[in-house]
């Protein structure tokens, strides 16, 4: 064969290896296209799966959020059942108890009229006798009605009989009547009397009804100051007694913490619930900081009560009503659970804060014998009690209302953080009170050039890599004189550039086109989070200062000024 054709060969070889690297860089074009179509839809379909992530979380916590409410939803509707029963068995058990309790007033106010025969009042008195054989009042009744006829013997065993089943209230209840006959002098002395026997460890719940009494001023001025200096001396017994003076102070603390905030009259947030990781931290400080305003509002309206402006029978017979209405033994296992179901209906199904309002402010109504502290938090708590007795109530106890609610503020503001965190994409930031937005700009600005100078460096890296690789590829062909080997690799080297090339504009457009975006809502977030912090550090502040108040409020007054069992009515300021 001549040197020609082995030329002509070598020609056609080399054609016949070109056509075959077209035809492989063309099979490579679309291989390269289906595997970037691969990615892409592997991008979607991890983007999709992230979405869905989100989307399941979502719905995981709507589908809590919907069985709670529907729990607690169920617990309104089983509670209010249960007060409708409860009711029911209260009138089936105790109803005849009420009637004999309004007969009482019937016979006071017959007394007063004279329109009702003195056999007739008798007559009712003996046949309820006989149909409440153990409630104390009835024998009372019996033992009153016998005195308005003058059969003193009669009188005597029924009042005997009354005392044998409730002494207390016997006592208290005759106590009452005299006062009502306008025999108020001996009234005083049986009232006295009852404080002195009184140990302020253990009172029955009745002493609230003449406390009411003493400092409505219808017992008569206390002129020497007895009742005074005993009431006195029995906070200064307590104050002695750490138990009590702990037990008083988790109370207020309790009831503090239970104060009603106003859901309506919070900051329109859009940013912060978002951006912020602390942002539950923080809606919680500032409602525990409104409760302060709340429980000012409560101090404010006990303090600023009017006194009733009623007469002196009226009075009486509303003293005489709440002390045979109130506080019967027997009826107080009833009462206890309709007053627990009553506030689970009140706080919307929620059984926990049911039970601690409970707790603080209803369990020590339905025990017997009570600390002198726990019947000024009954009579704090009983919204139909005498508004001077509350106020008295009040500030018999500013001490440790005071102390329980320093606590309350201090452990609120525990959870405060001088600084805010901010978090945005790749980007966190601090601000302490919201007026360095432009600092936090400058900064996010400097951290996305950093982070998208990241991105296009990973983007660029395969076009830098292949550039290498084929300049190795090139040096590799001029010096193997050209062989089919370097001169093949050497071309898919360099498709593989091309396809690098190829796809580096789009890469860096789209990653220019996520910072531009990114910064301008990095931009409304920054923004819309300082403005929105500076507006909660300014509601928190207005609210956190009111314990300040607080305090100078209750410090302002002695549980004295406001009774009205005295010869001058004055307000110490």
């Amino acid at each position: 064969m001549t040197l020609q054709e082995n030329l002509d060969d070598l020609k056609r070889s080399n054609n016949e290896m070109f056509l075959a690297l077209t035809a492989m860089e063309a099979q490579f074009l679309k291989l390269h296209e289906e595997i970037y179509d691969v990615k892409t839809g592997v991008t979607i379909v991890q983007a999709n799966m992230l979405t869905l992530g989100k989307g399941l979380e979502e719905l995981g916590h709507m589908l809590q959020d919907f069985i709670n409410v529907t729990e607690m939803r169920d617990n309104v509707t089983h509670a209010q059942g249960e007060v409708v029963i409860l009711n029911q068995d209260i009138e089936k058990k105790f109803g005849i108890y009420d009637r004999v309790r309004k007969v009482l007033l019937g016979i006071l106010q017959s007394v007063d009229t004279g329109l009702v025969s003195k056999s007739s009042i008798t007559g009712a008195t003996e046949k309820l006798m006989l149909g409440t054989p153990r409630y104390w009042l009835t024998p009372c009744l019996v033992a009153l009605a016998a005195w308005l006829s003058d059969n003193k013997e009669v009188a005597l065993k029924a009042l005997n009989e009354g005392i044998k089943r409730n002494h207390i209230k016997t006592e208290l209840m005759f106590t009452l009547v005299n006062n009502r006959l306008k025999r108020s002098k001996a009234s005083f002395m049986w009232l006295g009397k009852f404080f002195e026997s009184q140990n302020p460890l253990e009172m029955p719940q009745e002493t609230v009804v003449l406390l009411g009494a003493y400092t409505d001023g219808i017992f008569g001025a206390d002129s020497q100051g007895i009742c005074k200096k005993q009431i006195e001396h029995w906070l200064e017994q307590l104050s002695n007694n750490e138990e009590c003076v702990k037990s008083l102070e988790e109370k207020w603390f309790n009831k503090i913490d239970l104060m009603p905030v106003n859901a309506d009259e919070g900051i329109p947030l859009k940013f912060m619930p978002t951006y912020c990781p602390a942002y539950k931290n923080l809606e919680s400080l500032l409602n525990n900081a409104k409760k302060e305003v709340s429980f000012l509002n409560y101090i404010n309206d006990i303090i600023d009560a009017k006194d009733l402006k009623q007469n002196y029978i009226n009075a009486l017979d509303d003293l005489l009503y709440k002390l045979v209405n109130e506080y019967d033994s027997d009826e107080y296992e009833l009462r206890k659970k309709k007053a627990l179901a009553e506030l689970i209906t009140k706080h919307q199904g929620d059984k926990i804060k049911a039970q601690l309002d409970f707790e603080t402010n209803k369990i020590s109504l339905f025990q017997e014998k009570v600390s002198f502290f726990d019947v000024l938090i009954n009579s704090m708590n009983q919204t139909d009690m005498s508004p001077s007795l509350r106020k008295m109530a009040l500030v018999a106890m500013k001490e440790w209302i005071i102390n329980a609610n320093n606590d309350f503020v201090v452990k609120y503001r525990k959870g405060y953080s001088i600084e805010l965190t901010i978090k945005f994409e790749f980007w966190t930031g601090k601000t302490k009170n919201g007026t360095n937005e432009i600092q936090l700009l400058a900064d996010y600005e400097e951290c996305a050039k950093n982070y998208y100078n990241e991105k296009l460096s990973e983007e660029r890296m395969p076009l830098i890599i292949n550039g290498v690789i084929l300049i190795g590829c090139l040096i590799w062909y001029f010096c193997s004189s050209h062989s089919g080997f370097s001169t093949f690799v050497t071309i898919i080297t360099g498709i593989l550039f091309l396809i690098s090339l190829c796809q580096w504009p789009g890469a860096r457009a789209k990653w220019l086109k996520e910072k531009k975006q990114n910064q301008e809502l990095a931009k409304k977030v920054i923004n819309g989070v300082c403005a929105e912090f500076i507006d909660w550090q300014k509601s928190y502040n207005e609210a956190d200062k009111i314990s300040e108040e607080i305090t100078q409020t209750l410090m302002s007054y002695t549980h004295t000024d406001f009774s009205s069992n005295r010869n001058i009515n004055k307000v110490m300021m």
